[in-house]
């Protein structure tokens, strides 16, 4: 299999709609055995979380946005459905 060694957020824009648009930085692609494909991704490791979080139950800054914890929980739940998905 290919294996692109920095794949990571950065490395996957999508657009506005949520389409992956392009895998970008490719110089450090490898050739690997087709098990190493059976662990996840740099992108899609992180804490699991099953439910998307509420964003009414975190507090609200100084600012009037709502705390990171917020926007953390919901990068944990998002890539636990992806990870559910790539399996």
């Amino acid at each position: 299999m290919i294996f692109h060694n920095d794949l990571s957020l950065q490395n996957v824009p999508v657009s506005e709609d949520g389409a992956l648009t392009a895998v970008v930085d490719w110089e450090c692609v490898s050739a690997m055995p087709l098990w190493f494909s059976c662990q996840f991704p740099p992108l899609l490791e992180g804490k699991p979380s099953y439910e998307e979080p509420l964003k009414g139950m975190y507090e609200v800054g100084d600012d009037g946005e709502v705390v990171e914890m917020y926007w953390e929980h919901l990068d944990n739940s998002q890539r636990t459905h992806l990870r559910q998905l790539y399996t």
